[in-house]
């Protein structure tokens, strides 16, 4: 019995023997050197041994062959990669690092049908490990169709090193509007090229922010455009894109008159709208935008000698942010150009006040005594003079503003800022401000309501004994 027992303990210590010997983590470490058929589509990954190694993988080819080398990582240090033709010749080579293992990438087309080598040697004394897939590009080109301007088109990219390529028929003179939708994980860089092989334009779009990809231009050309969609790296995104013949790129809208609420809405992305202004040297302007329903529109104005006096921006979400005041240095005619940004087709509201005159001269502040006022026209000012004596200590208080926000601002003789507090519609007295006076002589007190608002206000200046 006992000989039996020690037989049936030999055999089990001999199966664990068996099974630890035969597990992947008590393997002998890879020669360094390590030839055998690379696989295209999946992952190969192993790792060096010693500083300096290399290790060859080998592929049959064929001619016009397309691939993609895909460097998925490397861990501690860099790895160069080298691939060699039948005749021993380098086709490209690359190096990948560990804390950017995609610089290692790289793409070929293969001339001959043969025996291919990628030979992959560690860096100084790194011993990395490592993964890639070489990927058989096929095909190389997605032919994706006719654009449809208009219309959204979608797709996605297979295999990496793909492009997708649509055409265009285009006309001289012809504004079009590229509109990206979406693209998913990663950048895509979309070429437009013109029937003589020459690029048009070319732009790139990012998943986190497609519209980073729109582009406008006028063709110079008739016939077939090509419009190549190509993704940096690796990448294999979903996209999304349309393609707008714009038609009226500039529409004409009316002349402008002063305080005339003017009304308008952009039709198709890439259009913009330009009012004419006649105006003179001199005269002072302020530009009040109403309303913005979607996205975002540049207002430029250009001067008769085609340089641009101002140019502010209008949000949907705050139209007052393309507020502006403007000075005239010329007589002549301007424009007002409307720009939507991006592929927005928005909604407009804007009135141009002639802001005359820009200041408006008060009466003398009587300390004690209560004084009105009142702002007629965006963009104006309201100007009052104090006498004052050095030591004075006087206290403004404003008691009343009927809209929006006034800045109280008081003046030195000498033409330097004393205080500047403001005044709000509903806490007016948060202008109120306690100041002595350091100068003998006339102080200017302005009121300057902020924004487009026109206020009826009231204010004191008490001695503050």
């Amino acid at each position: 019995m006992k000989q039996t027992k020690l037989k049936l303990l030999a055999v089990i210590l001999l199966c664990v023997l068996v099974v630890v010997g035969c597990s992947p983590q008590e393997e002998e470490p890879a020669a360094p050197v390590a030839d055998g058929i690379t696989p295209f589509n999946q992952l190969v990954s192993g790792a060096f041994q010693a500083p300096g190694d290399t290790i060859a993988y080998t592929f049959e080819g064929t001619a016009d062959q397309a691939l993609y080398l895909e460097v998925r990582s490397i861990e501690e240090g860099a790895v160069d990669f080298m691939l060699a033709g039948p005749d021993g010749r380098e086709i490209f080579a690359s190096t990948g690092r560990d804390y950017r293992p995609h610089s290692g990438d790289a793409q070929a087309v293969l001339r001959h049908e043969n025996a291919y080598t990628l030979t992959l040697t560690a860096r100084g004394e790194d011993t990395p490990g490592y993964a890639f897939i070489l990927w058989h590009v096929d095909p190389p080109v997605i032919e994706a169709g006719e654009i449809q301007p208009g219309n959204r088109h979608e797709g996605r990219i297979d295999i990496s090193g793909q492009v997708a390529e649509y055409y265009l028929d285009g006309q001289a003179g012809q504004p079009i509007f590229l509109e990206v939708h979406a693209v998913g994980e990663g950048s895509i860089d979309f070429v437009l090229t013109g029937p003589d092989g020459m690029e048009v334009f070319s732009t790139t779009s990012r998943d986190y922010r497609p519209a980073s990809g729109n582009a406008e231009v006028t063709l110079q050309q008739g016939g077939r455009y090509t419009l190549t969609l190509n993704p940096r790296g690796a990448d294999i995104p979903d996209y999304a894109f349309v393609l707008y013949d714009v038609g009226e790129a500039v529409i004409e809208g009316a002349a402008l008159q002063f305080g005339v609420l003017n009304r308008g809405e952009i039709g198709v992305p890439g259009q913009m709208v330009e009012y004419a202004l006649e105006g003179r040297a001199g005269q002072e302007l302020f530009l009040e935008v109403r309303e913005i329903d979607n996205g975002a529109i540049d207002f430029t104005l250009i001067g008769p000698d085609g340089l641009e006096v101002s140019s502010t921006t209008g949000r949907d979400y705050r139209p007052d942010s393309g507020n502006t005041e403007i000075a005239l240095r010329e007589t002549g005619d301007y424009v007002l150009t409307l720009n939507p940004r991006d592929a927005d087709t928005p909604a407009y509201a804007f009135i141009l006040w002639e802001v005359d005159p820009k200041v408006i001269a008060g009466e003398m502040i009587q300390l004690d005594v209560l004084i009105r006022g009142q702002v007629e026209t965006p963009g104006q000012i309201v100007e009052y003079l104090l006498e004052g004596s050095v030591g004075q200590t006087l206290m403004l208080e404003a008691l009343a503003i009927d809209e929006g926000s006034v800045d109280f601002i008081l003046t030195g003789p000498d033409g330097q800022e004393l205080f500047s507090s403001t005044g709000r519609d509903y806490r007016p007295s948060s202008a109120d401000t306690e100041f002595t006076l350091d100068q003998e002589g006339p102080y200017t007190l302005t009121v300057n309501p902020r924004d487009a608002s026109t206020p009826a206000f009231e204010f004191i200046v008490r001695v503050n004994e």
